[in-house]
């Protein structure tokens, strides 16, 4: 997340010029391009942020309403990212608001108009690469399988790989479970537990890479998903009436 955020923020100038080129009716932005608000309204061209997170997130985010408790410790501290990155963006600015300023700017931002919308699901699509993952699935029983998945960002750790593994295998379920490495030349058989591809046979899928999300979790086959909790995934599993199991990592992820 961190990396993106530089890649967006070094693409302030190019973005500028794109705008003064194309003039568009209304600008679409979303957190992590706060200054594109900025150069929206030195060309006076409208914007509005798109808040990718759930309400629950949103209003965490604005409020500091979960305070940690002395003598309790909260099991998922990356919570505070937000709050971090909200420091961070004031250190960055160097400026030194005065106190009326800060006032003014909460009162007019209650005033901004919310439109709630989603799930903002996409139709499932299947392209050749999982079009036998498909037809694997379709020879299951309904309910029967697992899809575990942690999305195109987060990686497990060596021992969670290993737990996860160990589990699906005692479990006797059919699974489906793409694996994503931090690093590419990691291989999937050095990975995963010495026999456990073997012992599994025609049970599960395991492979390295991705696979079509949605197309899978509205399969009929798919009785659960052990997920990350990428407000995505949580959105799609709803839509398809999907239980997860859940494995928050960071971000907006344990308060989904």
């Amino acid at each position: 997340m961190d990396t993106l955020k530089q890649a967006f923020d070094s693409a302030t100038p190019q973005f500028t010029d794109i705008l003064k080129t194309l003039k568009p009716h209304l600008l679409i932005y979303d957190f992590l391009q706060l200054w594109a608000l900025l150069a929206a309204a030195q060309l006076k061209i409208p914007a509005v942020e798109f808040i990718s997170s759930s309400s629950t997130m949103t209003a965490y985010m604005w409020h500091d309403l979960l305070m940690e408790p002395k003598g309790i410790n909260f099991p998922f501290s990356s919570t505070n990212y937000y709050r971090n990155y909200e420091m961070a963006r004031i250190e960055k600015s160097k400026a030194t608001i005065p106190v009326e300023k800060i006032e003014e700017d909460k009162n007019r931002s209650n005033r901004e108009k919310i439109a709630p919308v989603g799930p903002l699901v996409q139709e499932p699509t299947v392209d050749d690469e999982n079009s036998e993952l498909i037809k694997w699935l379709s020879g299951k029983e309904k309910r029967s399988t697992i899809f575990v998945s942690f999305g195109s960002e987060y990686y497990l750790s060596d021992d969670d790989l290993l737990e996860i593994a160990h589990g699906l295998e005692i479990s006797e379920v059919n699974f489906i479970w793409p694996i994503g490495f931090a690093k590419v030349e990691v291989e999937l058989e050095e990975a995963l537990p010495k026999y456990f591809l073997n012992m599994i046979g025609d049970r599960g899928r395991v492979f390295k890479g991705w696979a079509s999300q949605e197309k899978i979790l509205e399969h009929s086959s798919i009785g659960g998903f052990v997920s990350h909790c990428g407000w995505s995934s949580v959105t799609e599993s709803m839509k398809y009436g999907i239980p997860i199991i859940a494995m928050p990592m960071h971000l907006d992820q344990p308060m989904n």
